[in-house]
Order: C-alpha cells, then sequence, then structure tokens
C-alpha cells in the first residue's frame, strides 16, 4: 500500500510540473519532460498517461492514455485523461 501511495504521489508531482510548463508556455519542455519518463519506464502507465497529458494534439494524446489503459486497464487517471478529451 505504501508502494502505491508513492507511486501516485510521483505521479502527481509530475502533473503538477507539466501542467506548470504548458501555462507557462512551454509545450516542448512539457513533451520533453513526459518523452524522458517514458524513456526511463516504458513499461510505466503513469509515464504513458503524463506523456499523454503533456501532448498538445488531441489524437497523440488519446493514443498515449490508451497505451496507459494497455499496461494497466485500471489506470483511472488515463481515463479521465480520455474523457477529457471529449
Amino acid at each position: 500500500a505504501a508502494k502505491r501511495v508513492a507511486k501516485s504521489a510521483d505521479r502527481a508531482e509530475a502533473e503538477r510540473y507539466i501542467d506548470l510548463l504548458l501555462t507557462a508556455g512551454r509545450p516542448s519542455d512539457a513533451e520533453r519532460f513526459a518523452r524522458g519518463r517514458v524513456a526511463a519506464a516504458p513499461e510505466s502507465a503513469d509515464a504513458r498517461y503524463l506523456l499523454g497529458r503533456a501532448l498538445l494534439s488531441p489524437i497523440q494524446s488519446k493514443e498515449a492514455y490508451e497505451q496507459a489503459l494497455r499496461l494497466d486497464p485500471e489506470h483511472g487517471p488515463a481515463y479521465m485523461g480520455i474523457a477529457a478529451l471529449h
């Protein structure tokens, strides 16, 4: 349980950082950050979700969210990401 809480806290921190970069008008930095996380952990649903959050293209975001769901079919944030696109 403690590992899951730590993982969730790490994801939340990364979400805030991506949102800060996007708000500051630095989408390429947000994408670079998220792609770095995917490169470091290609089998991580959280990393794929964060990439979807960082991408400006709705089509690419949806693809990243769907990749997250293939890795973890119960990944709630990825479902929310897809819902936010509609």
